[in-house]
């Protein structure tokens, strides 16, 4: 989450469930209701062994690579461009790894409206069975609809937790 705060900008960490403050956001408690809607959808994770960038060694004028391995797959791939620096390249096949280890979950439930519902908040799914009310989610986009003759609703955009 990238915001302006007091004339500086505020980073924090995807999924990492924390205010502009460093305060826990609270919880979105989404029970299974049969009249609102739900869609969610599961892949499966990609399997890998080890995941490489690469960057020019300038001292060397060789291009070199850095390797993140640890994966349960047998499955190897290398990312295209070649990174400014060793470091780079480091954190870009630790992503890469990150991103592919985690399991491809995005949902999009809707409820009575929730006013403490925020985006980056991690999401609990109840009484919609398994995977779903196992699955480890945060809120990616949280919309507020006043519909009329009907209410207030809250719509949760989710996707896995990093």
């Amino acid at each position: 989450m990238v915001k302006p705060l007091d004339g500086r900008i505020l980073i924090l960490k995807r999924g990492s469930g924390e205010s502009a403050s460093g305060q826990a956001l609270p919880t979105i408690q989404m029970p299974f209701e049969e009249n609102y809607s739900f869609d969610y959808e599961l892949e499966p994770r990609f399997e890998y062994q080890k995941v490489s960038a690469s960057y020019l060694d300038n001292d060397k004028g060789t291009l070199e690579r850095e390797e993140k391995s640890g994966g349960s797959g047998k499955a190897g791939d290398a990312l295209p461009h070649p990174a400014q620096s060793k470091d780079a390249a480091k954190a870009l096949a630790d992503a890469a790894a990150q991103e592919w280890s985690s399991a491809n979950e995005q949902g999009l439930f809707t409820k009575a409206g929730d006013p403490t519902a925020v985006s980056g908040a991690p999401v609990q799914c109840t009484g919609f069975g398994t995977p779903i009310d196992e699955a480890k989610l945060e809120a990616v986009v949280v919309t507020h609809d006043i519909v009329p003759n009907v209410g207030c609703t809250t719509s949760v955009e989710t996707e896995a937790m990093a």
